[in-house]
């Protein structure tokens, strides 16, 4: 998450966390108010985030993660026939971020968040095979970053945080590749809409547990004619849930 949850790091120093997490990862279109399509499934990611400059009042941080997953597909095909399949996804995340750190002696503090960020995904419907209506999208958003993090000391080598980040959409493009009578290729323009992500965990020592929540939003797309259909990408939303753990040096 962009914060970063740094309760431990800025208590002593370390600068960089390396984790790995589990999530549960949902997605939803819809169609004047009804929805077409659900997918559901695990997800695992790894990632790495940490300080790259301390400028002492306020702190400079980097983010990098990757995800994949196989997650169940309850919907239709293009040409509006029911499916039931697999959905593949491989994701990249980066963000920068700068976080407000003012010297404190209290129990309890309170960090300004502000940064920006970028997703980039691949979705693979029913392994691209055309037969099964399968076909690959490319998502890629950028986003800004404002927030919040807290942070509490409950003993010298523990602490509990929790961050809040609302993320305003800035740019949002999807990429099609689909074989009908020849493979046809192009773009569309999702709706932006905001999104927000929580997290809330434990440092002890050189470890760092934690769950997270985070939202994905996206209004109905522009329309593009792949004859004899009209493409577009309906209103589509998304949550993910899981937990995370990491260790810090």
């Amino acid at each position: 998450m962009a914060g970063l949850a740094l309760c431990a790091l800025t208590a002593r120093g370390e600068s960089v966390e390396l984790y790995g997490r589990l999530e549960q990862f949902t997605w939803k279109e819809f169609i004047e108010g009804d929805r077409i399509l659900k997918e559901d499934g695990p997800r695992v990611g790894v990632g790495v985030r940490g300080i790259i400059e301390n400028f002492n009042a306020w702190r400079l941080g980097l983010r990098a993660e990757g995800v994949i997953g196989s997650v169940d597909y309850d919907g239709m095909t293009m040409g509006g026939e029911p499916a039931k399949d697999k959905t593949d996804y491989l994701g990249l995340r980066a963000e920068i971020y700068s976080l407000l750190v003012r010297p404190s002696d209290n129990a309890i503090n309170v960090h300004p968040i502000l940064g920006i960020g970028s997703r980039y995904w691949v979705r693979r419907l029913a392994q691209g095979i055309p037969d099964r209506g399968g076909y690959d999208e490319g998502w890629l958003m950028v986003y800004g970053q404002l927030g919040a993090q807290i942070q509490c000391a409950i003993a010298p080598d523990a602490q509990l945080y929790a961050n809040a980040i609302f993320r305003p959409a800035i740019y949002n493009t999807t990429y099609y590749s689909i074989e009908l009578d020849d493979e046809e290729t192009f773009w569309l323009k999702p709706g932006k809409r905001p999104t927000w992500e929580v997290e809330a965990g434990l440092a002890i020592a050189r470890v760092r547990f934690s769950v997270f929540y985070e939202t994905l939003s996206f209004s109905e797309s522009n329309v593009h004619v792949v004859p004899p259909l009209e493409a577009f990408q309906p209103k589509s939303e998304g949550k993910i849930i899981g937990a995370q753990i990491g260790v810090l040096w």
